[in-house]
């Protein structure tokens, strides 16, 4: 019998594919439960790598590593009141109580202290009155002790204020019990409150507009101080380094803060004047009315004004 010939192997175009190529499985498609789920921005809600450390579309930190470090970024005006506004919808509770506890608390010192003084004066003042000069070098030491006890308690509200402020730009999360853990700050923003009125001041004397550079400077020192715990007068060099390149951004920042309770105040004497002159109301119940809307949105307004710093400060900042 002849031999049996071979059919001739026809090319068929899929012979790249006969080799056995093994998938990896990360690549499988049956590898999508196994795999790292994504981890989506307390921000923006967008999904993420599961080891980012920040979104890739806003920015926003999404955890900490330990090896952080942080970089100057340039902000969007924009940017900062609308995540402002969002954190301050989300936060309202905390963001009106801290502020305004803070104030209620540092109120109590002011006239607790101003009270004890007079009570003591008072009680003193036959001593005071017989000692001629050593009278005045007491009375001088008893109001500078009264004085380095107040600002240690305004400066020890200000800085639970700020912290409970950075954690909500931060997307952490906070009580209203961290308004009272700002101890460890205290000695450290009274020093580095004096040198920025001091520097700010001497500016101002020179030129108004002097004045107003430095602060621009210099106005995220409480903010660094706290969040990244720097040493005393290290806050000020890391200021500068953050706002080179967001004098303008902040500038823009910082005018829209006092434009807008100025645009409100403008409306609410405007919309009482035409009650008044167009309409024929009574004047008392619109100034009552009018008073109650201004302490309002006092509150508020001030309160946001607050939060954006805190935001401006957090998108001027970023971990690599």
């Amino acid at each position: 019998m002849p031999a049996t010939q071979e059919p001739d192997l026809i090319d068929d175009g899929f012979e790249q594919f006969d080799a056995e190529i093994t998938v990896p499985e990360s690549e499988s498609f049956l590898a999508g439960s196994d795999s790292p789920a994504d981890v989506q921005c307390p921000m923006c809600g967008a999904a993420n790598p599961h080891d980012a450390l920040m979104c890739d579309y806003c920015g926003e930190v999404i955890q900490k590593s330990a090896n952080q470090k942080w970089e100057p970024n340039q902000i969007k005006v924009a940017e900062v009141f609308s995540r402002s506004w969002q954190l301050y919808t989300e936060h309202l509770g905390l963001c009106v109580a801290v502020p305004f506890l803070a104030s209620l608390l540092g109120g109590l010192a002011v006239a607790a202290i101003f009270f004890a003084g007079f009570a003591i004066v008072y009680a003193t003042r036959d001593l005071f009155l017989n000692n001629g000069p050593l009278a005045v070098l007491m009375g001088g030491g008893g109001f500078l002790i009264f004085f380095i006890a107040l600002v240690m308690i305004l400066n020890y509200l200000e800085a639970g204020t700020q912290i409970v402020l950075l954690k909500i730009a931060f997307g952490e999360e906070t009580e209203l019990n961290d308004l009272f853990t700002g101890g460890r700050f205290v000695l450290r923003l009274i020093l580095c409150g004096f040198v920025f009125q001091l520097v700010v001041g001497f500016g101002n004397m020179i030129f108004f507009m002097i004045g107003l550079f430095l602060s621009l400077l210099f106005w995220p020192y409480p903010y660094l101080l706290i969040d990244r715990d720097l040493p005393g007068i290290e806050a000020f060099t890391s200021s500068l380094d953050l706002t080179k390149k967001n004098l303008l951004s902040m500038m823009l920042v910082f005018l829209a803060i006092i434009g807008i309770p100025v645009l409100l105040g403008t409306g609410i004497v405007v919309g009482g004047f035409m009650l008044v002159e167009v309409l024929n109301v009574s004047p008392l119940p619109v100034i009552l009315v009018g008073g109650i809307f201004v302490v309002i949105g006092f509150v508020f307004v001030y309160t946001f004004q607050l939060l954006v710093k805190a935001v401006a400060y957090r998108c001027m900042t970023r971990i690599d």
